[in-house]
């Protein structure tokens, strides 16, 4: 069988063209290895931003009780409280049940912090009716938006209540600097 070319129709690379495109090829490859040196430099410029706005500036503002400062500069250093809260997507009924509880039984009130989604993959709209109608039943996933689970957890901690330990959370302390 005969080597056939999507390009066999067009003239044959000339040495310059050859040149030209070994020299982008190479470029390419450079291009990519920079990259990656500087994809690995600006998460250590981050990891470095996070220690001092997380530890060092809090740490020092902490030891003289203040949580706000204003600089010479005019720029005012804010420190806040923060919480990022997380919950295993296999252990999401589990943390429903524990918040239901937290919340003294008002189910309610956790109701309406998590959304309720129908989850059957690749399923057409007639087979789903079709179901429905049979009455087969099926899983409902909940879900709650981490901003969501944040803001509850964040809550809870500032009245000085317990978060069900099912939930990770973390909380830390974050700089902000206002001109």
């Amino acid at each position: 069988m005969e080597n056939t070319h999507l390009f066999d129709d067009r003239e044959e690379m000339g040495e310059e063209s050859l040149e030209r495109l070994a020299f982008f090829c190479n470029s390419h490859k450079l291009l990519g290895v920079e990259i990656e040196v500087l994809d690995l430099r600006l998460k250590d410029l981050k990891e470095k931003q996070e220690i001092i706005s997380r530890v060092k500036i809090p740490g020092l503002l902490n030891t003289v009780g203040l949580s706000e400062l204003k600089l010479k500069s005019g720029e005012k250093v804010v420190i806040q409280d923060k919480v990022k809260a997380n919950i295993a997507k296999k252990n999401i009924s589990e943390a429903f049940a524990a918040m239901v509880e937290a919340e003294g039984g008002k189910k309610e009130i956790v109701n309406s912090l998590f959304k309720t989604q129908l989850v059957i993959p690749e399923i057409e709209d007639n087979l789903l009716d079709y179901l429905l109608e049979q009455g087969y039943t099926y899983d409902v996933q909940k879900t709650i938006h981490p901003q969501t689970l944040n803001k509850y957890c964040r809550e809870r901690l500032s009245q000085g209540k317990n978060i069900p330990e099912i939930i990770t959370v973390y909380q830390y302390q974050e700089t902000t600097i206002k001109k």
